[in-house]
């Protein structure tokens, strides 16, 4: 899916709850980087914060997800 988004466009955009340090991780497994930016949501009347980690061409080749051709 990622291959096929970087096709279109220039890079994905991902929000990924501040607390949730499993999938922070994983991001930045994939290629992900945590930009400078962050965004406070009103869920189920809970104020959240969500991390908001930026994978581009660069980012996604650099790792085995990315390793083979881009494929659409």
């Amino acid at each position: 899916m990622l291959s096929h988004a970087l096709a279109c466009f220039d890079r994905v955009i991902f929000l990924i709850r501040k607390d949730n340090i499993r999938s922070r991780r994983v991001m930045e497994k994939i290629g992900g980087q945590q930009s400078d930016r962050a965004m406070d949501a009103l869920v189920v009347g809970q104020l959240v914060c969500y991390i908001i980690y930026i994978i581009d061409l660069k980012g996604f080749y650099s790792n085995r997800l990315g390793a083979g051709p881009l494929k659409i």
